[in-house]
């Protein structure tokens, strides 16, 4: 009996000191609100196998009063003085908007409301891209943008939060 009661009370021992699995925070909008750098493109990802863009670069901006910048260019990486002999592949090498957003939570979509873009197809024009957060990794599918080129994915990093500027930097700013 003696044993029992020692069984017993080292399993309820061992349960109170268990680690729980804590429930992560659900998703706010501002959680996208950051600098993002670009990892990854890959298009044509509503087909069967998708093509890995290589040597990406962008910059993705959300703040918190509902505007949005995104730039990317997958040019190849030339030397200044190499002359472009393709300037209208050149021009399709780089995309971008500049305007507002707005985020839907329950759908993980974002609609972007594009003021200004590279492109005149984009400029003026509302569209919305599919996501998921992990972390410090955001990852965008297109729905219904132009130039989406059969569905595109973006995965993007977030930037790292700086030091605050001390005061003297402040004065100098």
């Amino acid at each position: 009996m003696t044993r029992v009661a020692v069984v017993c009370v080292a399993l309820v021992l061992g349960l109170a000191y268990a680690p729980v699995a804590q429930e992560s925070a659900p998703f706010t909008p501002d959680d996208l609100v950051s600098s993002w750098t670009l990892s990854s493109i890959e298009r044509g990802v509503s087909g069967e196998k998708p093509e890995r863009i290589p040597n990406p670069r962008g910059l993705l901006i959300f703040d918190a009063a509902g505007h949005a910048f995104e730039f990317v260019s997958t040019a190849s990486r030339q030397q200044p003085e190499t002359p472009q002999t393709d300037p209208l592949g050149m021009f399709a090498a780089y995309s971008g908007f500049w305007g507002g957003y707005r985020v839907d939570a329950g759908q993980k979509r974002v609609t972007f409301k594009a003021q200004g873009a590279i492109s005149l197809t984009t400029m003026g024009r509302e569209f919305a891209r599919s996501f998921e957060q992990s972390g410090d990794r955001l990852t965008m599918t297109s729905i219904d943008e132009p130039h989406a080129q059969g569905g595109t994915r973006w995965t993007w990093e977030r930037v790292p939060a700086g030091d605050p500027l001390s005061p003297l930097y402040r004065q100098a700013v």
